[in-house]
C-alpha cells in the first residue's frame, strides 16, 4: 500500500475511532427488584406492580438507569415491558420513567414518579389511556419493597 504522509492523520483518526471503547465501561449492574405483587389464595391471580432496575456505568457523563415494569392484574405471568425516558438523580433518589401498558386491547402508557431508597421504591403510577385522552388519568400511590436477591 502506497500511503502519502498527508493521508496518515486521516487514517489514524479512522483507526482510533474504530478502536474506541463503548460509551459504557462495563455491563449493567443489577440494582434490584422492587415489588408489591401479591397472589390471591382463592383465585391464584396476582395484583400489584414490580420494577427491576440496572445501572449502566458511563465512561463520560452520568450513569444511566434501565429496567423493566410489570403491572399484574389477573394472571400472574404478565409480561415485563421496558422502561423509557428514565430520569434518575442519585443525590435525591428521585426516579421517573414511562412504560407502555401490557394489555393488547388498550393503548396505554404508565408514568412513574417517586423516590428510590435502599429498601423500597415509593411513588405514584399514573395510567393514561391513549385511546381516550379526555378520560382523566388514574393515579395509584405505591410502595414497592426490595425483593431478596435472586437470579436476574
Amino acid at each position: 500500500m502506497n500511503l502519502k504522509h498527508h493521508h496518515l492523520p486521516a487514517l489514524l483518526a479512522i483507526t482510533l475511532s474504530c478502536a474506541m471503547p463503548p460509551a459504557h465501561a462495563h455491563g449493567p449492574v443489577y440494582l434490584g427488584e422492587f415489588s408489591s405483587i401479591v397472589q390471591s389464595k382463592d383465585s391464584e391471580d396476582c395484583d400489584g406492580y414490580a420494577v427491576r432496575l440496572w445501572r449502566l456505568k458511563q465512561l463520560r457523563g452520568a450513569d444511566r438507569i434501565i429496567g423493566t415494569y410489570v403491572h399484574a392484574d389477573g394472571p400472574c405471568d404478565q409480561p415485563a415491558t421496558p422502561l423509557y425516558n428514565v430520569q434518575y438523580s442519585p443525590t435525591t433518589g428521585r426516579l421517573r420513567f414511562t412504560a407502555p401498558g401490557a394489555a393488547e386491547s388498550i393503548r396505554e402508557t404508565n408514568q412513574f414518579s417517586g423516590i428510590l431508597g435502599a429498601a423500597s421504591l415509593q411513588g405514584k403510577f399514573t395510567s393514561i389511556n391513549l385511546d381516550q385522552p379526555d378520560v382523566p388519568a388514574a393515579a395509584v400511590a405505591v410502595t414497592l419493597k426490595r425483593q431478596p436477591a435472586a437470579s436476574h
